[in-house]
């Protein structure tokens, strides 16, 4: 892989090759042929195709800017090709050189100008949908980020609004994530934000969206929820998934669990989706300080329950 320095040279060296180029074509063509009587000049070509040549050397000093050596050799041999097309106005010289030379230089310009042009959308599009990955995602954990979530209710706000259809949302925070960040480290920390994240990845329909929240918090947002029931019973079936996870990387008498609080947003009420996700996060709370969670992930196979 060439360094964004080396790209800058080979760039400037392919223009500077190229302005060689064209100074020894035009010594060498001008020794080499018969040069016409002046008065068999068609003034008419000489000058439109003198008026090409110009502006096509002026664009080339601007795409050397750019430093692109692809786009510079493409376009250093299709300025290559109208040089040789305005000398041979001058010139009596074989057809192969006027034509087929001429030709041949012009189209091979061309088509790795073609070649940049197709290869530059595609890596711009490539580099458009990283940017637009980073920008939804937590570095972390992959899952989608607050701003992507701002997004999200905005869309889902109006489609549930359009159907009638209510959006259900689970607040999830981990119990003990700062005793197990002070005790095994942050990067432990990170492993088990991963894995959490992973595993609710896995419980949930395509449509719902997991979305860390903030720290250990992860918020679902689960379009065309139909009741609180349904929610409740997801819950339910969550906590029992949830027992089956292990962390070998974690001594097996350390325990974590989660916390959930859940909401659903009915179209057809004053209050926000905003609102209701406050809700479902005063509703976690309520169940962490209460203790009333009783599902553990646990590096062992044995289920703990939090006392």
């Amino acid at each position: 892989m060439f360094s964004l320095k080396n790209k800058k040279n080979l760039s400037n060296k392919i223009f500077l090759f190229s302005i060689l180029i064209y100074l020894f074509t035009t010594i060498l063509w001008l020794s080499y042929f018969e040069i016409k009587d002046p008065s068999s000049y068609d003034m008419e070509d000489i000058f439109f195709e003198g008026m090409y040549l110009s502006i096509a050397g002026i664009c080339f000093f601007f795409i050397n800017k750019l430093k692109s050596a692809s786009f510079n050799l493409g376009w250093g041999l299709y300025v290559w090709g109208l040089v040789i097309n305005i000398l041979d106005e001058f010139t009596s010289e074989p057809g192969f050189y006027d034509t087929v030379l001429e030709g041949m230089i012009v189209i091979a310009g061309l088509v790795v100008i073609t070649y940049h042009i197709y290869t530059f959308y595609f890596q711009q599009q490539k580099l458009g949908k990283r940017l637009i990955y980073l920008a939804t995602h937590d570095p972390i954990t992959n899952s989608y980020n607050r701003r992507y979530l701002k997004i999200l209710i905005r869309e889902e706000e109006k489609r549930s609004k359009r159907y009638n259809h209510q959006i259900g949302l689970m607040m999830m925070d981990i119990d003990r994530f700062k005793e197990l960040n002070d005790k095994f480290g942050h990067q432990m920390g990170d492993k088990v934000l991963r894995r959490v994240a992973k595993f609710l990845e896995t419980q949930f329909r395509v449509v719902d969206r997991v979305i860390r929240y903030g720290g250990d918090e992860f918020l679902i947002v689960l379009p065309e929820t139909q009741s609180l029931k349904d929610l409740n019973q997801l819950k339910e079936r969550l906590k029992e998934k949830f027992k089956e996870e292990k962390f070998e990387e974690l001594p097996t008498d350390f325990s974590f669990s989660l916390s959930i609080g859940c909401a659903l947003w009915n179209p057809t009420q004053a209050a926000s989706v905003e609102n209701m996700i406050d809700q479902a996060d005063k509703q976690m709370y309520q169940e962490k300080e209460k203790g009333k969670n009783n599902y553990s992930l646990s590096p062992s196979s044995n289920f703990h329950s939090k006392t």
